[in-house]
Parts: structure tokens; C-alpha cells; sequence
């Protein structure tokens, strides 16, 4: 049985309010503590500060940081949902100085108070209502294939805990999967491997993508979870435990890093290669790769890269 996970909450929803939130209970917590305690008196400027310095560097340094942090190309999903947004922000800045500078300066009344809160809810409903309009025009078809999508991920997650991860990666480059005993891949094992893999590389449909075109961090990105915490587990747990079983360069290093290759029944008694797997750093701009002759007579062979 393959179990899929469904989300629970609203991702627009939850960003809006749970996210929002625990981002922002610092100066919450501060502003109530700074009010509590000088009830009666005239207030400080520290909740409008914390709340505008917070909200500024949230709305600038981090969004700057992270379409740097991504490489990958950006495209904005929901396009309804980020104009509700943006709009809201910039609103909550103008609302904030008609309070504090022209309406009430100085104060603010408790019917100013509630009809911020009532601009949240317009905000809540208006951006999920927007979502809502998103999932509809979603066609049937691309429905179908993230459901694919999630079934393939569960499944070779599944084969991933029952196989290992470096047998797995094996099968998805074309090689023959080396298992310590007792452990026995069938045929269709395999064959489902491949399919999945082929399945979670491929994002456009038009354009299939092969598990034998691709690298040993995409295989192995289709075997990490959806949830990030997972995600960070996963890729720690395969740069330590799992470390021995991958030829990796140090971030900044050069040149090129090798694998001894262990001999076995199945290599050649003329002429094979010197180390089973390489990897190069990009900016090397090449790789050595030795290959050993074991006889002594002439032999003439050919390498196809």
C-alpha cells in the first residue's frame, strides 16, 4: 500500500496566518509587553517601530535573499493570490500613517483597531478566494499527472528504505545494482525504478526526461521528501551515513575526485577502468579518466561517452 500525503491546511491560508504569526511574535509579545506596562500613560514608540522595522525587513531583505538563493528560473504560480497580497501590504503602510499622523495623531481609537483586524479578514478571504479560482482553472490532466507524481515519489521512498539508496541510484543510471545479502532486486523491481524515477524527472510532458540522462543529485532530489524538515534530514543523512557510497568535491574544491574500483567476477581480463565513478568540479573544465590494460598483447578497443 502507498500512502499520499494530503495537506491538511490551505497553503495560502496557512502562509497568511500560522506563518505570519510565528514571524511576527517577537514584536508582538514586545509591543503587548511595552503597552501592558504603561497603561495609563502615554505610550512609546517601540510597537510602531518594531512592527514597521519587522514588516519592511520581512517584505525586502528576506524576499531579495531568497530570489537570490534560487537558481532555478521564477514564476509566480497564483498570480491572484501575490497581487491580493502586494496590494494589502502597501495598503497596511498607508493605513498605518493615516492612523498614527492624520486621522487620530498619536492615538489609535478602538474603532481603528477593529477595522485592521477586519482588513486581515479581507485579506484571508479575498487571497484564498483567489486560490480557490487557481485550482479550478488547473486542468483535469495536470491533476492527474501531480498525482502520478506524489505516487511515484511514495513509492520509490518505500524502495529507498527496503533496498538502500546507492542500489537505487545504480538501477537509475543503467548499472547493476550491488545489494549485500539477503537482499534480492526482481526484474520488475527495477523496472518500477526506472519508471518512477522517469516519472518525477520529467516536468513537462512533451519533453520526457530519462533517468540514464541524469545526474546523481537529481536521482537523488527524486527521493527526498516533500516536507523541508525532511528534506534537511535526508540530505544529511546521505552526506554522512550514506557519504562512503558517493564521490563528492568539497563546495570551492578543484579538480576531480575518484572511486576505487573493487574487482569483481564480471571484469574484464583485457582492459577495464581504473576507477568505477568520478566527479568533477564545473570549473575544472575537464576529467581524466584512466583506463588499465591486464594483458600484454596488442588490443584495440574503443570508449563511447
Amino acid at each position: 500500500m502507498i500512502e499520499i500525503e494530503k495537506m491538511f491546511w490551505n497553503p495560502t491560508i496557512a502562509n497568511l496566518t500560522l506563518m505570519a504569526l510565528g514571524s511576527s511574535a517577537p514584536e508582538i509579545i514586545l509591543s503587548v509587553a511595552d503597552t501592558m506596562g504603561t497603561l495609563g500613560e502615554i505610550p512609546s514608540e517601540l510597537g510602531p517601530q518594531a512592527i514597521v522595522g519587522s514588516a519592511s525587513f520581512n517584505l525586502l531583505v528576506i524576499s531579495a535573499v531568497s530570489i537570490v538563493a534560487v537558481d532555478e528560473i521564477k514564476k509566480i504560480n497564483m498570480v491572484g493570490v501575490f497581487l491580493s497580497t502586494a496590494v494589502f501590504s502597501t495598503w497596511a503602510y498607508v493605513w498605518f500613517f493615516l492612523v498614527l499622523v492624520i486621522i487620530s495623531p498619536g492615538v489609535v481609537e478602538l474603532w481603528e483597531a477593529c477595522l485592521t483586524l477586519g482588513f486581515m479578514l479581507a485579506l484571508v478571504i479575498i487571497a484564498y478566494s483567489c486560490d480557490v479560482c487557481h485550482s479550478k482553472k488547473e486542468s483535469k490532466e495536470e491533476r492527474l499527472i501531480e498525482e502520478h507524481r506524489k505516487a511515484a515519489k511514495a513509492a520509490i521512498r518505500i524502495l529507498s528504505r527496503k533496498f538502500g539508496l546507492k542500489p537505487l541510484i545504480e538501477v537509475g543510471q543503467g548499472d547493476k545494482p550491488n545489494l549485500s545479502p539477503p537482499l534480492v532486486m526482481q526484474d520488475a523491481d527495477k523496472e518500477n525504478i526506472i519508471a518512477y524515477f522517469n516519472t518525477l524527472l520529467t516536468t513537462d510532458p512533451k519533453e520526457p526526461k530519462l533517468c540514464t540522462d541524469a545526474t546523481v543529485d537529481e536521482l537523488l532530489d527524486c527521493m527526498q521528501a516533500d516536507n523541508a524538515v525532511e528534506r534537511i534530514m535526508f540530505r544529511k543523512s546521505v552526506s554522512t551515513a550514506h557519504g562512503k557510497d558517493f564521490v563528492r568535491l568539497s563546495k570551492g574544491e578543484k579538480g576531480q575526485g575518484s572511486h576505487a574500483k573493487q574487482s569483481s567476477e564480471n571484469d574484464s581480463e583485457t582492459v577495464c577502468f581504473k576507477h568505477l565513478k568520478y566527479e568533477v568540479a564545473e570549473s575544472n573544465g575537464f576529467v581524466e579518466i584512466t583506463i588499465e590494460k591486464k594483458t600484454p598483447d596488442e588490443q584495440t578497443f574503443w570508449v563511447r561517452t
